[in-house]
Formats: C-alpha cells, sequence, structure tokens
C-alpha cells in the first residue's frame, strides 16, 4: 500500500457501482397463472428491451421507488398471492424484497399496459419469478404504480 507523506492514512476507496443483472434461474413454470404459454411474442420482446435497459443501473438507482416506470416493492398480504413467492427456499430467496418491472411504463393501453415481471433482488441479481401477463398480481384498483 502506497503512502503519499510519512504516515498519512490513503483515502478510503469506495467499490465501484455494480450493475444489475438478471436470472431466469428461479422462473417459476409451474404456476399457471403466471404462465409463460400465455404470454405473447411482443411481451418477450418489451420484457427482453426492460432487462437491457436495467442492466444499465446500478442496484442504488434499481432500488428508487420513487420512480414513473411502476417498478415497487411488493408487500404480498396485499395482493393476490398472500403467501408470496412459495417455489422460493423460505431460508434464502424468499426472505428478500419482492419487486415488480412494469415492461411498458409509457404505455397505457391493455394488453401491453398490465404486462409485469416479478422476483427478488439479491445483490446485484434480480431473480425473476413470475410472468405476469394480465397484471393478475394485484387486484387493479389497488396495484401501487398501476396509473
Amino acid at each position: 500500500m502506497a503512502r503519499g507523506k510519512r504516515g498519512a492514512i490513503p483515502a478510503p476507496q469506495l467499490p465501484d457501482p455494480v450493475n444489475v443483472k438478471f436470472s431466469f434461474k428461479h422462473l417459476d413454470l409451474g404456476n399457471e397463472k403466471y404462465s409463460i404459454k400465455k404470454c405473447c411474442v411482443r411481451f418477450f420482446t418489451e420484457m427482453i428491451l426492460s432487462l437491457n435497459r436495467y442492466s444499465s443501473f446500478t442496484t442504488e438507482q434499481f432500488r428508487e421507488q420513487n420512480n414513473d416506470d411502476g417498478r415497487h416493492c411488493h408487500y404480498f398480504p396485499d395482493t393476490s398471492e398472500p403467501n408470496g413467492f412459495t417455489t422460493l427456499d423460505p431460508e434464502t430467496l424468499g426472505i428478500e424484497e419482492a419487486w415488480q418491472i412494469r415492461l411498458c411504463p409509457d404505455v397505457h393501453k391493455p394488453p401491453e399496459s398490465a404486462w409485469r415481471v416479478h422476483g427478488v433482488l439479491l445483490g446485484d441479481v434480480f431473480y425473476i419469478v413470475w410472468l405476469d401477463y394480465e397484471h393478475l398480481l394485484y387486484d387493479n384498483n389497488l396495484a401501487p404504480g398501476n396509473e
């Protein structure tokens, strides 16, 4: 460790910001409500575009809930899935904050206005769990960020 002046303590080095990564490792393929088969080609196109855009976000930027794009944490007891992500190990990923990504935040007409992806952010990896083609996780009148 190099020192400028004799005995001077070097300035602390902050770690470089880490960008968000995405994983389908925990995608729930057994839940018919969030079935991959419901999703059209345009849904997948918008999902890839959204994930590409968010991959330029640092984890701190992604966690910012004061945004205009419908990205927020869930409180599962207020949803149609009060038990949350039941396919995740409750000792590991199951205790992480659940998140929603709205795929088409600038579109206000169905079906695109309803398209969501739900998952958990652990460190810098967002694990996608549900593909919510019809926005079934929330009653549309109660959904946060559902303008």
